[in-house]
């Protein structure tokens, strides 16, 4: 039985980005607007709240870098091969989109109080939708069914696991239908739920079986 408190990780990032979403509510005036919506509303919805946009991009960039710390730590629970490469790809890919986003948040924000072009502006908003959206919560999904394929956490982690990347990588129809974008959400906070289950078992050092 042998611990591991990068663990710990996996339950910071689910801390943080709920976090996130806490700050949002409390410090936003108005509504994030949609991705169909007109580049002048974003533009207007980042003038009207920066300290909303800053303050969940810190908190999403520390969620990210938990996310990061975690993943290699969860993926040797796996054998080497396939399964360990694909979880540990999808981990790092989903990691690293966040930064992305979170980046992107602040470079609209940015842009939005110094008049960048609309055309700019739209296109760093589908950028910033898309990789904190489909490409995080479909590579979140991949991260977590390679792990639940293979005897690396106790059974009842591994049938959950089953169960949360199902409409993370679902999450990817979104690309084509709008409407499918209601696997991201579901997708999204079933994997972080998983992560800190994980999370857990790395720290108090559960057996394999």
């Amino acid at each position: 039985m042998t611990r591991d408190m990068r663990g710990l990780g996996g339950i910071l990032f689910a801390v943080f980005f709920t976090v996130g979403d806490v700050l949002l509510a409390f410090l936003a005036t108005t509504a994030l607007p949609l991705p169909t919506a007109p580049a002048s509303a974003v533009v207007a919805y980042f003038q009207a709240n920066p300290a909303a946009v800053w303050s969940v991009a810190v908190v999403q960039l520390l969620a990210s870098i938990a996310l990061l710390v975690f993943v290699p730590a969860a993926a040797r629970r796996l054998e080497p091969g396939w399964q360990r490469t694909t979880a540990s790809i999808g981990g790092f890919v989903a990691g690293a989109a966040l930064i992305v986003c979170a980046v992107l948040s602040g470079v609209l924000a940015i842009g939005a109080a110094g008049g960048w072009s609309l055309d700019v502006i739209d296109g760093l908003r589908t950028a910033n939708f898309l990789s904190g959206g489909a490409v995080h919560v479909v590579t979140l999904g991949v991260f977590v069914g390679a792990l639940s394929l293979a005897a690396g956490f106790p059974k009842g982690i591994r049938w959950f696991g089953y169960l949360a990347a199902t409409p993370a990588v679902l999450g990817i129809l979104s690309l084509f239908f709008y409407y499918a974008n209601v696997f991201l959400p579901v997708g999204r906070t079933l994997g972080m739920i998983w992560c800190v289950a994980a999370g857990i078992a790395l720290l108090v050092g559960t057996r394999r079986r």
